[in-house]
């Protein structure tokens, strides 16, 4: 079993796509980045979140592959605050 760590992530919404294939090439990672966040928590989502316990290999892969991501160890709502952010208040509906 891989080391796990507790991790919150955010990444923009132009990096969703890459950061779940990333994500989804490592045991557990399928899923992620699921949950819009906004400056207004309005849509259109700005950014995605995932938090929670994540393995180094998920975390560290993450950190290399993309640019625009922010990775803490703190909980979710403090990091979405600390960078101005809300969850969105409606899911995205695909058409």
């Amino acid at each position: 079993m891989a080391d796990e760590i507790f991790r919150t992530i955010v990444v923009s919404a132009d990096e969703q796509a890459e950061a779940q294939a990333i994500a989804a090439e490592y045991p557990g990672g399928a899923g992620m980045f699921t949950t819009a966040c906004s400056p207004t928590g309005d849509l259109p989502a700005t950014d995605y979140i995932s938090s929670g316990m994540l393995s180094v290999e998920i975390v560290d892969a993450l950190a290399a592959e993309l640019v625009d991501e922010d990775i803490s160890e703190e909980p979710p709502f403090v990091a979405l605050d600390r960078l101005g952010l809300t969850l969105v208040s409606e899911p995205e509906v695909a058409e």
